[in-house]
């Protein structure tokens, strides 16, 4: 997770509350819990229908000061699976997804989170908020825990299921400029996802890749396998989203594996599950969209109310840092070379 830091004002964060596998009530109850903890940290924009939310705030039992903390968006649409996800914002202006994207730009809120399908967040996100300056295409990013303590950042984990070699170069580009802003990390290593280390593996769109990367991007060390992202091996990892997203969820899955073969009669059970607790997706909420103009974050379908707690917590403590990444002056000439 990011680093909480200071904020003067609390974060006016919107969520859509309709997006979630397991419905408002889990959503609402995430926004609860946080905002019982300190409801100085944030104000809450609810999207969704301003009457199902009311009620499921009352069977919460939110009293008379939370409730007066948030704010309720009334959205009268409802999502649809059979509309274009490209054209969402277009067709469903005052859904709950769009309408949690809208405010941003509004500039109602500063931060946006949803639990809703990613291509038509992205697509929303991208055309209402448009792309930073000289991003061809932004990413989705995620941070996965390592055997040496420390985190790696893995770009793209499922904006883009296919992406060209000039769009690996950018993501490389992002993912360094977005572990400089959050993590002070101001020489980041950055490896290019492969099926081998050698310089002949792997498709021609990869080796075309690692080319462009060997030669524009400072830290860039080559091709880096799966079996060592988890290692520690590099601060950041580039694939396209497919592969990305891919390596995350198996990573996720190595949790549920791992404390269903665990004995439970062994000695201090508790210790070892604290300890697996770095591969907990719940503890990490959402991951945020980079090269967007605002801060956009997309939380798991499935999310927990304690997924939920988390992404708001990573919105707060981080909203700033998403829109941080300043990516370095060559960049559009780089492009414009591709």
């Amino acid at each position: 997770m990011v680093e909480r830091v200071n904020n003067p004002h609390p974060v006016r964060i919107a969520v859509d509350c309709m997006g979630g596998d397991y419905g408002l009530r889990t959503i609402l109850a995430g926004v609860l819990s946080v905002l019982q903890r300190n409801n100085n940290l944030f104000i809450p924009y609810l999207c969704g229908s301003d009457s199902e939310i009311r009620n499921e705030l009352a069977y919460l039992k939110a009293t008379e000061s939370i409730r007066t903390c948030c704010t309720i968006e009334h959205c009268s649409q409802a999502f649809s699976a059979t509309v274009s996800k490209a054209k969402i914002w277009q067709e469903l202006p005052n859904s709950s997804l769009v309408r949690c994207i809208a405010l941003q730009a509004e500039g109602v809120v500063d931060a946006s989170i949803s639990c809703g399908e990613t291509g038509a967040l992205f697509a929303s996100a991208l055309f209402i908020l448009g792309k930073l300056e000289s991003v061809s295409r932004p990413a989705l990013a995620a941070f996965l825990p390592t055997a040496t303590g420390k985190q790696t950042l893995v770009v793209d984990v499922g904006a883009n299921l296919a992406s060209r070699p000039e769009h690996l170069v950018t993501f490389a580009q992002l993912g360094a400029a977005y572990v400089r802003s959050v993590k002070n990390n101001t020489a980041p290593t950055i490896g290019l996802l492969n099926i081998g280390t050698e310089p002949s593996k792997g498709p021609q769109e990869i080796r075309e890749a690692h080319e462009l990367l060997t030669a524009a991007v400072p830290g860039y060390i080559g091709f880096i396998e799966g079996s060592s992202v988890l290692s520690g091996a590099v601060d950041i990892v580039v694939t396209d989203g497919f592969c990305g997203n891919v390596l995350l969820k198996a990573a996720e899955g190595i949790f549920g594996l791992i404390k269903s073969v665990i004995p439970q009669d062994i000695a201090e059970p508790e210790k070892l599950f604290q300890a697996l607790e770095v591969l907990n997706a719940e503890k990490y909420g959402a991951v945020p969209f980079l090269g967007i103009k605002g801060t956009v974050l997309k939380a798991h379908g499935s999310s927990s109310s304690q997924a939920i707690a988390a992404a708001i917590d990573l919105a707060i403590s981080g909203s700033k840092g998403y829109q941080d990444t300043k990516l370095p002056p060559n960049i559009d000439k780089l492009e414009r070379q591709i």
